[in-house]
């Protein structure tokens, strides 16, 4: 089930600015905020649906970006606030993120992502999750991707 809720995490680009995330890190606050809306538009294209799949997919759209101190976004939710799959979710889509190449960047090794995801616990990722996390074979999450 966690594979079809991330498929939707960046469904809200369809109707945000086009960017990457090179641009979306050096953006001005204005364009910053623009960019950030892809999280709403992603959760309305959901809206209503009768599918529970569907559901918790909007939910995951909607928490994946809020951060446990209460600095992400869009709601800048704190700590228990987040829902658990948003909170799930972020980890392993940082995960993700750190461990594979992009336009902007080449890939990290797996330790270095790992202890990255260390440093961020209890500010960017729930501490229990985090610990949860410790306990996972990370070079055969990224040999399953």
């Amino acid at each position: 089930m966690v594979t079809i809720e991330v498929s939707v995490l960046t469904i809200g680009r369809l109707a945000a600015v086009c960017f990457d995330a090179a641009e979306a890190r050096s953006a001005h606050p204005d364009e910053r905020r623009e960019i950030q809306r892809h999280v709403e538009a992603g959760a309305a294209i959901l809206d209503g649906s009768t599918s529970d799949v569907l559901q918790v997919a909007r939910e995951i759209v909607l928490s994946h970006h809020e951060w446990w101190d209460g600095n992400g976004y869009p709601a800048r939710l704190r700590g228990e606030a987040i829902p658990v799959s948003g909170r799930v979710v972020a980890l392993a889509d940082v995960f993700d993120a750190l461990t594979h190449e992009r336009p902007y960047k080449t890939a990290w090794s797996v330790e270095d992502a790992v202890d990255e995801i260390h440093r961020q616990a209890g500010r960017q990722f729930d501490p229990d999750g985090v610990g949860v996390f410790s306990r996972l074979d990370a070079k055969m999450l990224v040999m399953l991707r």
